[in-house]
This record gives structure tokens, C-alpha cells and sequence, in this order.
């Protein structure tokens, strides 16, 4: 019975909507900023560095952001599909 009630509250509320709503936007508009941001970056800088040594640059994480991020919208958008 109270599960009912929960998720009738949930698909009812007109504020739960807008949420709903405001969430899907955000995802997308992260995403599509990220993108964004890395094409004018490359742009900026069409040549690569002749020295690279990642690892006194930046960490571990920052390097595979992009790759982490991907996976996470993969898994947002089955996840609420």
C-alpha cells in the first residue's frame, strides 16, 4: 500500500515533473557543453606539444574524464530509459 502511494505521488506531482524535466535538461546541456569545450580547445591549439609527460601534468582521473563522463551518460540514459 505504501509503495502505491509513493509512486502515485511520484507520477502526480506536478513539482516531481518539473524536476524531472530540469534533470533530463542539465544532463544534456552538461554533455553537449563538455563537447563543445573540447572542440574549441583543440581548435585553440591545432598542433600538438612536441613533449608530452601526462603524468607531472595532471592526474590520473583528469586524463580519463572523458572516458569516465561517457560511461556515466551511458548509464544515465539506459538507466532512465
Amino acid at each position: 500500500m505504501a509503495f502505491n502511494d509513493y509512486a502515485y505521488f511520484m507520477t502526480h506531482n506536478p513539482a516531481i515533473k518539473i524536476l524531472y524535466y530540469l534533470t533530463y535538461f542539465s544532463i544534456l546541456f552538461h554533455a553537449i557543453d563538455g563537447l563543445m569545450l573540447t572542440i574549441q580547445n583543440k581548435k585553440a591549439r591545432p598542433v600538438k606539444y612536441a613533449y608530452n609527460k601526462p603524468g607531472s601534468n595532471s592526474s590520473t582521473p583528469s586524463r580519463y574524464m572523458a572516458i569516465l563522463g561517457s560511461a556515466i551518460l551511458i548509464f544515465v540514459v539506459l538507466h532512465m530509459s
